[in-house]
């Protein structure tokens, strides 16, 4: 049958009256419950339960005599009888018969009953025994109970102990020590709460409400469905009934207990709740306490809501859904959840809070003008008010009575005549809101607030309800630990209310008011001029504020809506001091006070991650915009600079070179000179750096399985180079070099500009050109520096040879792309021992392993070389020429005299020669035509002759005719030595140097 199945017993009743005749046939009479008929009432098993709500059973019995209607005293009853006799032994023996706790929750209900409902001598009475100590006992702490105890048995402990023992000759060895001591309540403690849990017990456990299907109506949806309440009115009125007079007489009680010196416990003028030992104790808070405050500032379910189910027909979906999950979630509550969950409280505010807003609406709608709306709105929640007092003080205060008399006046602007009867009404609304600021439903509040236009109040309103919420101010005071950061969460839940409005006005979604606004314009949109002006007028007002904390969060939001081009361009208080300290360049000295910003003070700053970085390049705006030009570079700098870190916080070199060049901009509108060279050096070299980690990263990609271990090597080097700026000799010993990355280590002799053994430097020309040769395609797509475009005319000519072709394509895109860099640097760029190399592949002389497959014919007939140079020398035509000139006349330093005889490699040098002769002739063809429009170099071939642009047109023609005549000096030369060669090629060549000079001429 199972443990909870109780055991079967008979029971032998004598009646007190004779029935005459023979019993035939007992039944018993159905009786009326005080309860509902969804209520299901305790049983004649449960007679204790059911004499609460049930009148005493009556029996029909039939006999031989006739028909007897009986009825059985309930325990209740019986007690009435004991009480009326006023027989102290009776009452005792009852006590002893039910048990204590039972008898006296039957006082109890005698005592809290409605008048006339028992004699008045038998509630006297039963107040009598729930005051007598020898029926009840009294409350005391369980140390005293034992006192008392040892002290009955013994003759007194503290006597025994004093005498060192107990009386039995035991030694008394104390109590152990509870640490968690609870009172042994008395027994009328007990039966009042035996009483509470039996006259609740039917619908404890009962649903709120129920989901029953609507009636279906023109334009709704079949399957909509609304709650009903599950308890009846017959059910609602019993028990409201019976807690009411309980109230009363708990209230007549506890003053008679006062007057008679105990301490008072309860008060029922302070809306408190009686503790009922370890039961439920509802919360003394308003209707919008701590608890339901916390919910609604953190976006739970609120009265705007309710109210935009009906007026903002756009969100109507959205809406639907809402209202069906909280419809979900109301329905699944029953009595027991909405007393003992957390958010019960926050639940039964929420429906009052329903109730007066329908009300509110209710009369706004159906009233005729501003006059009639205000009367409605206000009557109607007064009267909800006062009956809401009444009936539930811990969950509806003073407070909240004033915020809806607010509400309603806002209600009542809505409609107002004219532009002054709406100001009034609005001021006298929020001059009682800043009263109350934490009874103010903030999201309902500003929805109202939004469409009403008062933009000050929009702000005001949620920042004094932050400042309530902090009174001791512990956001602002971040020694207070964790105070500090629970008064922080609790004032953006408030602020919150504000961005929302903000965040529809930036995004252009939704229209701010329209859940609230009941009057014609609240459907309708906003234009973007509406939307501007608005939100101008809103961060006035807000900016206005001295509430540090709620301007570092509003900036945050701006920043985050992407609004920060206008945070910006408002120039708001305390922004620089936010954005200093948020990203990690500055450092706090507490708020209100000023800002130690500390940028690149020597040390590295960070790791910052994505968040801060966003905000110190804001910071360098910022300082653009106030025109302080050193200090923008110095955040640049502080960025660039920067430790890196895992994830989100690890910083790339490119961004790094981003950071120094953005800092040299800032440097150069300074005119710091001393800064930009730094600066430059610090870009120029981290943009190495790059370079060497981009190679060590590619050359890493390129191993296979089986060289896993050089391949961890190379992405560890990687990974230390993106960390930081190197000095340029660690770059130099200990990447560049070792991994053989030649041109790399001629840019960074180029950029350490110390003096270098040439030797050294034209060796490691060597080996990048000889890189090139054995690598074309490396060589050529490394070349991703944009070159201005050679004044050369297309190719003359190609080789036979497609390798030596890719070759020389190879090495004249490196010398192109190297020589731009340093020249005019002879230093780091010897450009008449890089020429003679590139020749020597043309003529297939070098690299020697190629020199002996490769005959004159199969020489490179092309022009890359020439082309080449004139790119390196900054397409200079006069720098080109005087390479060639050196070499030709066997001058050229480093360049071994026995290597430039070969006649090859002069036919190489002529034919290179050859193509910038041609393009001489046509900038001197095109000088003459039109003067004054030459080069910026003029022409001035090897004399040295007409540097620079000419004043006029007459001079610049002078100068053209005389550029022109050395340039046939030149040619006649160059033929002259190509005739001296007896070589075929040569020949033509010199034919060639021979119809430029008649052009010339």
């Amino acid at each position: 049958m199972g443990g909870s199945t109780p055991g079967l017993r008979e029971m032998l009743t004598e009646l007190d009256n004779f029935v005459p005749g023979e019993a035939c046939a007992i039944a018993s009479s159905p009786q009326p419950s005080a309860l509902g008929p969804e209520v299901q009432t305790a049983g004649a098993q449960e007679e204790l339960i059911a004499q609460l709500f049930l009148p005493a059973s009556r029996y029909v019995l039939i006999s031989t005599a006739g028909v007897v209607e009986l009825e059985k005293r309930r325990p209740i009853d019986i007690l009435v009888r004991v009480l009326e006799e006023r027989h102290p032994n009776r009452v005792r023996q009852f006590f002893e018969a039910y048990g204590a706790p039972e008898a006296a929750a039957m006082c109890i209900n005698i005592a809290s009953s409605r008048p006339g409902t028992y004699p008045v001598d038998a509630v006297r009475e039963a107040i009598a025994a729930l005051e007598e100590p020898a029926l009840v006992g009294e409350p005391r702490m369980p140390e005293d109970a034992l006192l008392g105890g040892l002290a009955g048995d013994v003759g007194g402990v503290r006597a025994s102990a004093a005498n060192g023992g107990l009386a039995g000759g035991g030694i008394y060895m104390g109590q152990a020590v509870n640490p968690n001591p609870e009172p042994n309540w008395s027994s009328a403690h007990r039966g009042l709460c035996l009483y509470l849990t039996r006259l609740l017990a039917p619908v404890w456990d009962m649903h709120i409400t129920t989901s029953a299907a609507s009636t279906k109506a023109k334009g709704a949806d079949a399957g909509s469905s609304v709650l009903h309440c599950s308890f009846s009115a017959r059910t609602m009125a019993a028990l409201i009934e019976r807690l009411h007079c309980l109230d009363m007489f708990l209230t007549d009680f506890i003053n008679r207990r006062q007057q008679q010196g105990y301490s008072a416990r309860y008060s029922p003028k302070q809306g408190s709740s009686i503790s009922f030992g370890g039961g439920y104790a509802p919360s003394a808070g308003g209707l919008f306490g701590p608890a339901y405050q916390e919910e609604m500032q953190n976006g739970g379910m609120a009265v705007a809501q309710q109210a935009a189910k009906r007026q903002r027909l756009n969100h109507a979906a959205q809406l639907e859904d809402e209202r069906t999950s909280r419809t979900r979630a109301l329905a699944a509550k029953n009595l027991r959840d909405l007393v003992y969950d957390s958010d019960g409280e926050t639940v039964a505010a929420k429906l009052i809070s329903v109730l007066i807003t329908q009300q509110l609406d209710n009369a706004a709608t159906s009233a005729g003008g501003a006059a009639t709306a205000l009367g409605g709105a206000v009557s109607g929640v007064e009267e909800v008010a006062a009956m809401l007092q009444k009936n539930c003080p811990s969950y509806f205060k003073e407070d909240d009575r004033a915020f809806y008399q607010a509400s309603a006046k806002l209600k009542a602007a809505e409609t107002a005549p004219n532009a002054s009867a709406r100001a009034a009404l609005v001021s006298d609304a929020l001059a009682t809101l800043s009263r109350v600021p934490l009874a103010c439903n903030l999201e309902y509040l500003v929805s109202q607030l939004a469409y009403l236009r008062c933009y000050e109040g929009i702000v005001d309103v949620p920042l004094r309800a932050a400042a309530a919420a902090d009174p001791i101010g512990a956001a602002l005071r971040p020694e207070a630990a964790g105070a500090h950061e629970e008064a922080k969460q609790r004032r953006r839940a408030a602020y919150q209310h504000i961005f929302s409005t903000l965040r529809m006005l930036v995004s252009g979604e939704g229209n701010p008011g329209a859940a609230a606004g009941s009057g014609p314009d609240a459907q309708k949109g906003l234009t973007s001029q509406e939307r501007a002006s608005f939100k101008s007028a809103l961060l006035k007002a807000a900016f206005k504020s001295g509430d540090v904390f709620f301007l570092e969060c509003l900036y945050d939001a701006m920043i985050a809506m992407g609004d920060a081009t206008t945070l910006l361009s408002s120039d708001p208080p305390h922004l620089e001091r936010f954005l200093a300290e948020h990203s990690g360049l500055a450092t706090a000295t507490g708020f209100g006070s000023s800002v130690v910003y500390l940028p690149n003070n020597g040390a590295p700053v960070g790791p910052l991650n994505r968040r801060q970085v966003q905000l110190a390049e804001l910071l360098a705006k910022f300082h653009i915009g106030k025109r302080r030009f050193q200090e923008a570079a110095s955040v640049y700098a502080a960025l660039a600079s920067r430790r890196s870190g895992p994830g989100e916080s690890a910083v790339g070199l490119e961004e790094r070179v981003s950071a120094l060049q953005a800092a040299v901009l800032q440097a150069k509108s300074v005119g710091n000179s001393g800064l930009v060279d730094k600066l430059e050096a610090d870009a120029r070299l981290m943009s190495y750096q790059a370079q060497v980690a981009q190679r060590l990263e590619a050359r890493r990609s390129l191993l296979g399985p089986e060289s896993e271990e050089e391949a961890s090597e190379l992405g560890r080097q990687a990974s230390d180079l993106a960390t930081g700026l190197r000095d340029v000799s660690e770059l130099y010993n200990d990447y560049a070099q070792p991994y053989k990355m030649w041109d790399v280590c001629l840019q960074l002799i180029d950029f350490a500009g110390s003096a270098v053994d040439a030797a050294l430097v034209r060796q490691l020309w060597d080996h990048a050109l000889l890189a090139a040769a054995d690598h074309p395609e490396s060589a050529i797509m490394g070349d991703s520096t944009s070159q201005q475009p050679s004044m050369l005319s297309p190719p003359l000519g190609r080789g036979i040879g497609a390798g030596l072709t890719a070759r020389m394509s190879a090495v004249a895109a490196l010398v192109e792309r190297l020589g731009s860099q340093f020249f005019p640097h002879e230093a780091s760029f010897p450009a008449t021992h890089v020429a003679f190399r590139m020749e020597q592949v043309a003529a297939g002389l070098w690299p020697t392993a190629h020199a002996a497959a490769t005959t004159a014919a199969d020489g490179y007939k092309g022009d890359a070389m020439a082309r080449a140079m004139l790119g390196a020398c900054h397409n200079s035509l006069p720098a080109a020429l005087r390479v060639y000139e050196l070499l030709l006349a066997r001058r050229a330093p480093g360049v071994p005299e026995a290597e430039l005889a070969q006649v090859r490699l002069k036919v190489s040098l002529l034919r290179s020669l050859a193509h910038l002769c041609r393009a001489a002739q046509a900038e001197v063809v095109s000088a003459l035509v039109a003067p004054g429009l030459a080069t910026a170099d003029g022409l001035a071939l090897a004399t040295g002759m007409g540097q620079g642009r000419a004043a006029g047109p007459q001079a610049a023609l002078t100068l053209a005719h005389r550029e022109a005549g050395n340039l046939a000096d030149a040619c006649e030369r160059y033929a002259l030595e190509a005739r001296r060669l007896g070589d075929a090629e040569a020949e033509e060549l010199a034919g060639v140097f021979d119809a430029v000079k008649a052009a010339a001429r």
